[in-house]
């Protein structure tokens, strides 16, 4: 259900980007979904950088996503604050998902065995993950 939100935020993102932009063809449509795909990365940096776990948490498993359907984004700060909450982040939970997150982004095709499906159900069975390594920090 969550991914279906998701999707539907974007839709409506394009759509009143390119309304904005008063498109008159689909070809202005593909362009202006071309620009929010652009700006995700810089927008999920943001996430990376607050101080609620949750934020961090979903920004990491979309941007699993993100390099899914965008490969030709630019990651490199994103990778850069990832090797942070690697280094600092709050839990261990956060430290392993930044771990796992910067290593698909380096380097996706160790993570072959993925299908567009595991990444959809990724948001739970990194909380499952995270479930258990929250009772290791207890």
């Amino acid at each position: 259900m969550k991914n279906f939100f998701v999707t539907a935020l974007t839709i409506l993102l394009v759509v009143d980007y390119a309304a904005g932009q008063n498109s008159e063809n689909t070809g202005n449509l593909i362009e202006a979904s071309y620009k929010v795909w652009e700006r995700a990365p810089a927008n999920y940096l943001v996430a990376l950088q607050k101080d609620n776990l949750g934020v961090v948490e979903s920004a990491m498993i979309n941007i699993m996503k993100l390099r899914t359907v965008y490969p030709e984004g630019d990651y490199d700060e994103i990778c850069a604050q990832l090797e942070k909450l690697q280094n600092n982040g709050k839990t261990k939970s956060i430290r392993f998902m930044a771990y796992i997150t910067c290593n698909y982004i380096n380097s996706p095709d160790r993570f072959t065995w993925l299908n567009q499906n595991d990444l959809v159900l990724m948001d739970s069975t990194l909380a499952t993950v995270n479930q258990r390594l929250k009772f290791l920090d207890k």
